[in-house]
């Protein structure tokens, strides 16, 4: 088989960067202390993550999110006011 390319080549000039990109910035912080902090707090996240959704899965309640991010829960109907509301001291 033979195929046929048409190339074009355009000319074109790369855009002249900010003058703030031509500064040089000297980070105080190296990139292993970084990685070595990100070890440490992932670990401390998942099991966030792991007991925030064991208690709702336990709980059986809804949890809802509007669009600025906000957190509320819906608890079921036969739930005692009592629960509920230290669901809600938790989850806060």
């Amino acid at each position: 088989m033979t195929y046929i390319f048409n190339i074009i080549v355009f000319n074109i000039n790369p855009p002249k960067p900010y003058l703030f990109t031509t500064e040089t910035y000297i980070s105080t912080i190296d990139i292993s202390q970084i990685i070595i902090e990100i070890n440490t707090l992932l670990p401390q996240l998942s099991d966030f993550i792991d007991q925030f959704h064991n208690l709702v899965y336990q709980s059986k309640i809804n949890v809802i999110t509007d669009s600025a991010g906000n957190l509320s829960i819906d608890v079921p109907k036969d739930m005692p006011d009592n629960d509920a509301m230290l669901l809600r001291l938790v989850l806060n």
